[in-house]
């Protein structure tokens, strides 16, 4: 079990070119919706545990608006298979979480591959957290791998690797469980890719007035404390003895390594 907690970490490759997760013993893998839209129609999934064993899914349902899909594995054995626990909703911003995939697809004799990050920013969708950007590190090949809290529980299923690493986007679990009806239907499809967290909307942010009230008070907090790299990103922005012009693309911007 994951730090003694009993829970199961589990990563599976999907035709040696995407990721997924196993979330019950009967064979329900969870991937991202963009993987099961690229299937061709009524075609079969191959799966490969990391145990190395390979099974056929068969396609279920998927929304390519909350980019989340599930497979079916044929002739699952009856002792069951290895399978990660969803958590109930995912984690707020600032919360660490990591990623487990296959990056470029899977190779030989290696296994999934783990990177750590934090969840920056999450936006809504009918009440619920709907997609997240993180700064764990994802590649083509990752789509679809599960994204686990540090508790070892499933939050979510990236979905687009962005230019810069802040970026990168994940449907959150949330989604999942508000369309698992939906999705556990064969056949059943929807959404516009455009319109989820691998298209444009995973780019468009709307901050609240409480957004910009808790940023403003993290920033004072750590030029208080003499912050090194928060004092010398102000500084640089600095328009006089006591002011500093300082904007949205300023903070996308600077480098994730800096730590503003």
């Amino acid at each position: 079990g994951f730090g003694g907690s009993g829970l199961v970490l589990n990563a599976v490759n999907i035709g040696g070119e995407a990721s997924g997760a196993l979330i019950s013993a009967d064979g329900l893998v969870m991937t991202a919706g963009h993987v099961a839209m690229n299937l061709k129609d009524g075609g079969m999934a191959d799966i490969e545990l990391e145990d190395g064993r390979k099974f056929k899914a068969a396609p279920l349902g998927y929304d390519l608006e909350i980019d989340f899909a599930l497979f079916k594995i044929m002739d699952a054995p009856a002792a069951g298979l290895p399978h990660s626990e969803l958590a109930e909703k995912a984690p707020q911003p600032g919360a660490y979480c990591f990623v487990l995939g296959h990056p470029s697809g899977k190779a030989v004799e290696r296994p999934a591959q783990a990177r750590l990050g934090r969840i920056l920013n999450v936006q809504q969708r009918d009440g619920k957290p709907w997609i997240g950007m993180m700064d764990c590190e994802i590649q083509p090949g990752d789509s679809g791998c599960p994204v686990f809290d540090l508790s070892g529980k499933l939050i979510g299923v990236a979905s687009s690797a962005a230019g810069h690493r802040r970026f990168n986007r994940f449907g959150m679990i949330d989604q999942l469980h508000a369309n698992r009806e939906f999705l556990e239907s064969p056949g059943n499809k929807r959404g516009e890719f455009d319109k989820g967290p691998g298209g444009k909307a995973g780019y468009e942010h709307k901050f609240t007035d409480a957004d910009i009230a808790r940023l403003q008070e993290l920033l004072q907090t750590r030029l208080r404390e003499q912050h090194q790299q928060t004092t010398r990103f102000v500084k640089q922005h600095m328009t006089g003895e006591a002011a500093a012009s300082i904007d949205a693309s300023d903070l996308v911007n600077f480098h994730y390594l800096d730590g503003v």
